[in-house]
């Protein structure tokens, strides 16, 4: 392995703090996600008694240092509420399995730290750090630049393959074949990432926040030239990455906001909401097979991709018939969840993080998974009208409350754990207080103030921090 990714990997930690100590730290911590996400190498490291040391716990640790030594009083001011309840019970369910299943309670804190390192605290400093509309769209501007940085790099790979990491870090990745799932003679790329699914779903959630931030006006230009051109060419680059799920999924989401704006009805997104749950609910009752959307995908799109999907739900029905045996509280770790013949061989492919947990945790533990991600996306749909939703400044929530939806849906199918997503479900359940009031528009012969929503008479223009 070569120097440079120790050096990087242990160095992160004092470069992060130095940024702290030298911007705004909610500026610091936006870098730190973004860039600790798309550039450390894909390497870990065991820790006695503690989780793996990788980049995703890397960037949560180095964040909260900062965080503690250069801004400890935005983390003090923090108060709990109810829409904080389902991160609170998915930090708190590992506990819970382990303990039901004779684990012992110090596997159930091992097990529970590492959920809180790898998904509390990114959830946490997103609900510190984002709490007005003009923190939101800092966030989904830094999210779409972020996205504007990977491009070229995604268009080396286009053409030389996933190469950059192993250049780079001397440790080669997995993504050299060349894919034509769109019939383009392109190589899927990786970059610091490790796999074309997780990079083309990255720069989908650019192009997601760039292209609305462009249509409702909130942005009309960057560095001198019209915004819609660097949106054209991250949708562009999104598409190139040949991956049917994220293309699927990107262009769905972009539909959807583009039906509810114009429409200024809720009822679009609230059907892309409720369907990861449908999703859940007939899989986990033995309700729905699957075998229909297979069928569809291979008469219409890929038998590829069909034959695909097919073998994941057939590997996906063993593994809730074992997940049900212990539904409430799981199985805990160590493979106990896994599906083995009768020599005790692991016959069981996983691929969709919900039934990970689901057979981990049970239902205790699916819920607040589910409920973290999902529950501040409905709170908000709940509380802002569909008329406003086409205003410039809740651009940034609309276009993060999509990217998180969306990544609910890749949850169904894959299991990448995201910090960047995560610190948007903080950010966006954090912001959810101020669509608690929606004032009335003024008459029209009386000069008004904007019609943006405000938290306990403090106007949208307020910032907190």
């Amino acid at each position: 392995m070569d120097i440079l990714v120790p050096t990087a990997m242990f160095g992160f930690i004092p470069l992060v703090i130095g940024l702290f100590a030298l911007l705004p730290a909610r500026r610091a911590l936006i870098i730190t996600f973004f860039a600790g996400w798309m550039f450390l190498p894909l390497a870990s490291y065991r820790l006695q008694s503690m989780p793996d040391y990788d980049k995703v716990l890397a960037i949560s640790v180095a964040c909260t240092i900062g965080a503690l030594i250069f801004d400890a009083s935005t983390l003090l001011s923090f108060r709990p509420r109810l829409i904080d309840l389902p991160a609170a019970f998915w930090c708190i369910a590992p506990f819970l399995s382990s303990v039901h299943n004779g684990l012992g309670p110090w596997d159930g804190l091992s097990s529970m730290l590492e959920i809180v390192l790898y998904w509390g605290f990114p959830y946490f400093l997103g609900r510190c750090y984002f709490r007005t509309l003009p923190d939101l769209k800092e966030l989904a501007m830094g999210f779409a630049l972020a996205g504007l940085v990977y491009l070229p790099l995604c268009w080396f790979e286009f053409r030389f393959s996933a190469q950059l990491h192993g250049l780079v870090y001397a440790i080669k990745t997995a993504g050299i074949t060349r894919y034509g799932e769109m019939g383009l003679p392109f190589y899927r790329p990786g970059v610091f990432m490790g796999n074309g699914l997780i990079v083309s779903m990255f720069m989908g959630g650019a192009t997601i926040c760039a292209f609305y931030l462009w249509f409702t006006g909130a942005v009309k230009r960057l560095f001198g030239f019209p915004f819609l051109v660097y949106v054209v060419a991250l949708y562009l680059t999104t598409m190139l990455c040949q991956v049917m799920g994220a293309a699927v999924l990107v262009n769905a989401g972009l539909a959807v906001i583009c039906m509810t704006r114009w429409s200024k009805n809720r009822v679009f997104f609230a059907v892309m909401l409720a369907m990861p749950l449908l999703y859940i609910g007939t899989r986990a009752n033995a309700l729905w097979t699957g075998e229909s959307i297979v069928s569809f995908i291979v008469e219409n799109i890929s038998e590829r991709r069909g034959k695909s999907l097919e073998v994941r739900f057939e590997n996906e029905t063993p593994l809730i018939s074992k997940a049900l045996e212990e539904r409430w509280l799981g199985w805990g770790r160590w493979g106990r969840s896994r599906v083995v013949n009768e020599q005790g061989r692991d016959i069981s492919i996983t691929d969709g993080l919900w039934v990970i947990y689901f057979g981990r945790h049970g239902l205790v533990g699916l819920t607040g998974f589910v409920g973290m991600i999902l529950l501040p996306v409905v709170v908000f749909c709940w509380r802002l009208p569909g008329r406003f939703w086409g205003l410039a400044s809740v651009a940034p929530m609309v276009a993060l409350c999509t990217v998180t939806t969306l990544y609910m849906f890749d949850s169904l199918m894959n299991s990448t754990i995201n910090p960047v997503v995560t610190m948007l479900m903080g950010a966006i359940a954090g912001t959810t207080a101020v669509f608690k009031q929606i004032p009335q528009a003024a008459p029209q012969r009386v000069q008004s103030r904007p019609n943006y929503p405000v938290v306990k008479e403090v106007h949208y223009g307020h910032q907190s921090h």
